[in-house]
């Protein structure tokens, strides 16, 4: 089972291909995505760590009442080595923090809450955390609030093309090139400095900028 586009969907039942190696130091992949991995493939430590990753989200930016520190953060002041000595008792409280903070009723917040008590119901007969089992956990919350940054920036061709007025398919239609293929241009991963130089300097004409401004600041 994996999320699609914030989407749940079942896959790969007989989960014969592991797409991922749950092993202390193993790199995952720069574009790692905690909602497009094989959920049963992974160990629970690995599962427990994308949990408190996206927990951590929910926490600081999908809830009503907001908080100075992430959830992790509280919790380890609050408890000390709960999480190593009883981990299923961590995750009760840890969802009881994000009650308090209450759901947003957003789409967003409704799935990533509902993927997480996925992720929670695969580790309900979790036992104490060996010191391996703990440096999985770290590796996968890492790699999840990585994410979570990486989908937030903003590049600095949509923040010039929004303070424009123009939309995205305006541009594109004026640069002469595919709306699809300047939406990429204005991801998070943004290619615009591999792009052919006219393009980028039609794209800079159209926003009434210097080229130097898309390319040297990608991210605002």
């Amino acid at each position: 089972m994996y999320i699609s586009g914030q989407t749940i969907v079942n896959s790969n039942k007989n989960n014969d291909d592991k797409t991922i190696q749950d092993q202390p130091g193993n790199d995952l992949g720069e574009n790692f995505n905690p909602f497009q991995i094989e959920v049963n493939t992974l160990s629970e430590a690995a599962i427990l760590g994308v949990y408190i990753g996206i927990m951590c989200n929910l926490s600081q930016q999908y809830c009503v009442n907001k908080e100075t520190d992430s959830p992790d953060i509280r919790m380890e002041y609050q408890y000390p080595n709960l999480l190593k000595v009883k981990p299923y008792l961590y995750l009760r409280l840890l969802d009881e923090m994000i009650q308090r903070q209450k759901l947003k009723t957003t789409k967003t917040a409704k799935q990533r809450y509902e993927y997480a008590a996925i992720l929670a119901a695969k580790l309900a007969n979790l036992k104490d955390l060996s010191s391996e089992d703990e440096d999985i956990v770290n590796i996968y919350k890492a790699k999840t609030l990585v994410y979570f940054i990486e989908e937030n920036k903003t590049t600095a061709l949509a923040h010039y093309r929004k303070l424009s007025g123009k939309s995205q398919a305006a541009v594109a239609k004026e640069a002469g090139i595919s709306l699809r293929q300047y939406q990429r241009y204005e991801a998070a991963d943004s290619n615009l400095g591999t792009a052919k130089f006219t393009v980028v300097e039609k794209i800079a004409e159209i926003l009434e900028i210097s080229s130097d401004k898309l390319v040297k600041d990608r991210h605002v």
